[in-house]
């Protein structure tokens, strides 16, 4: 291709177009776009990451379609099973509970997500029944990950 060919967008066309679907795509009523990545070349938009339903898929490709100067939408967003579209507090504090629940010793005990990957579990335990280490054991399996504050919990 030469320099005249028209097909060539102007340097810093992808880039506002980019930015115009970003835009866009975020101010939909309804649907949550703040996962989904945008690139443009040549005039062609990908979309990439996650959306929570198969409906909010084709809308973002929709949406990004009525921008100005997009020629075709490539769109490689994926639908979030509904299980990781779960908070991940919300994921560690019902599997936490789940795993106090496995042990009669540990009933009465609350569960309450405090944010950003931290729970606090309070109330009474007879620990005089218990192993000292088993508290914190309990609540490392309740993650896939080991939760570094129930190491030192007593």
């Amino acid at each position: 291709m030469n320099a005249r060919d028209s097909s060539l967008a102007p340097a810093g066309h992808d880039e506002l177009l980019a930015g115009q679907a970003e835009v866009l795509l975020l101010t939909v009523d309804g649907a949550d776009f703040r996962r989904v990545g945008v690139d443009a070349v040549d005039g062609v938009v990908t979309l990439s990451g996650e959306v929570r339903t198969e409906s909010e898929r084709k809308q973002a490709a929709a949406v990004v379609r009525r921008v100005e100067g997009v020629r075709d939408v490539n769109n490689q967003l994926q639908v979030a099973h509904e299980r990781s579209v779960r908070p991940p507090d919300q994921t560690l504090k019902d599997r936490v509970e789940a795993a106090l629940r496995s042990d009669k010793t540990f009933e009465g005990v609350r569960v309450e997500s405090v944010g950003r990957g931290v729970v606090q579990v309070s109330g009474a335990v007879a620990m005089a029944e218990h192993d000292a280490g088993t508290s914190p054991q309990i609540l490392e399996n309740a993650s896939s990950d080991p939760i570094p504050a129930a190491k030192g919990a007593r």
